[in-house]
């Protein structure tokens, strides 16, 4: 309960280097310990992530925190072990000093000093499991590269012969550092790419050939998302500021093949989201599962709103809008109707209304495009029916007067 305060004062005020330092040193001479609290009962237990996946997924939750007063925060302390409540607050401080200053070498060089040979070869598979974690978790919020080489590192010195258990993990681990380098490395080849298809000095030739793995990763990613049953892990990754270069520099046809891409990461979005809306609560002793899920769809939702609806912004007032502009702006509507808290804040507080005053109700909007947008709002009627559709109407349709009423004889 200490530490599920600490985090607490973290997510209320900021983080303290003073208090990680301190935990730290607590869980760094305890690692082989399960940290579990007795009168939590089976609901306290610790448990040894199966996958790779899973294992990443796992410190991913840690490096995500619920909001403070959520079910998710409150409970938390009946789903995680105290170590994983440490592992959120280490995760914020981390995350607090992105550029890489003095706290967070300061706090790195700690975790790094704690693991000499003879540490390592002392651990139990719950120690091999802890270490694991905190190392991911430290991978995902400073340099990626650096902490998992030292990782690596400190796993070689586990001998040949350690427990085909051991070995296991160790695999696992090593895999779940390859997954996110993957995502990692995947990210940064599309935004150079994609820079480089932007730039005004690329040859023309040079600009058709980029656009052959442009294309194939679109496909790609639209791949992932239509097969993905959840949208939980961390997709919002590969929607990142590649497209604010990529989108500008897309003739006709390109943008034909980018707006149909948005259309399709809209879509699995929403139907995704709603089905985990109306699907059956998470039991008690696992409620921070839905809360997990939810924050991974806004963070999804909210990727698309910064790289993608800005551009869409900009558009509509083209004297030629291409037909999908008006079918990704609906899409765009429409999830403000189902996540409004994803929209930015320019849109707030009715992001709803907002979006249709771009595309519905703007005189210098085209015509085509109004005619294409307005009929995906009336075909859906959750939103046609809802208050802020009716509130935005209001403009156009003002109220009658007594002298236009129809005379009664």
């Amino acid at each position: 309960m200490h530490v599920h305060c600490c985090l607490s004062l973290s997510l209320l005020w900021e983080p303290s280097t003073a208090a990680v330092s301190t935990l730290w040193e607590y869980y760094s001479k305890n690692l082989n310990a399960s940290f579990t609290v007795p009168w939590l009962g089976v609901s306290g237990l610790g448990t040894l992530c199966k996958t790779p996946l899973a294992l990443l997924e796992q410190a991913r939750s840690c490096c995500s925190p619920s909001a403070l007063r959520s079910p998710g925060h409150t409970q938390l302390y009946r789903s995680a072990n105290s170590f994983h409540i440490f592992l959120r607050v280490l995760a914020l401080c981390l995350g607090q000093d992105r550029a890489g200053g003095v706290p967070q070498r300061q706090i790195k060089g700690r975790i790094y000093s704690k693991f000499s040979s003879k540490k390592m070869q002392e651990l139990s598979e719950g120690g091999l499991m802890n270490f694991l974690l905190l190392f991911l978790v430290v991978a995902r919020q400073v340099e990626l590269e650096d902490v998992a080489n030292r990782a690596c590192e400190m796993l070689g010195v586990l001998p040949s012969n350690c427990p085909p258990a051991h070995r296991t993990l160790v695999w696992r681990g090593q895999l779940s550092l390859l997954l996110l380098f993957q995502a990692s490395w995947l990210a940064s080849s599309f935004n150079k790419t994609a820079k480089e298809f932007y730039d005004k000095t690329t040859e023309v030739s040079r600009r058709l050939a980029l656009w052959g793995p442009l294309g194939s990763y679109l496909e790609g990613v639209a791949e992932v998302f239509e097969t993905s049953a959840s949208l939980s892990l961390s997709e919002e990754k590969l929607l990142n500021e590649g497209f604010d270069w990529l989108l500008p520099a897309c003739r006709q046809s390109e943008l034909n093949s980018v707006l149909s891409f948005l259309q399709i990461v809209l879509a699995q979005l929403r139907r995704v989201h709603q089905r985990s809306v109306q699907s059956a609560p998470s039991p008690a002793w696992a409620p921070a599962a839905a809360s997990v899920i939810k924050e991974r769809h806004l963070a999804v939702a909210s990727a698309l709103w910064v790289h993608f609806f800005p551009f869409l912004r900009s558009l509509r007032l083209s004297q030629t809008p291409p037909a999908q502009l008006a079918d990704a702006a609906a899409g765009f509507t429409l999830l403000a109707f189902d996540q409004p808290g994803s929209a930015p804040q320019d849109l707030q507080p009715n992001p709803v209304q907002s979006t249709m005053q771009f595309f519905g109700w703007d005189d210098m909007v085209h015509p085509l495009l109004v005619t294409r947008y307005l009929p995906h709002l009336l075909q859906n009627s959750p939103v046609f029916g809802s208050r802020p559709f009716s509130e935005s109407l209001d403009p156009m349709c003002p109220a009658a007067t007594p002298s236009q009423e129809p005379r009664r004889d």
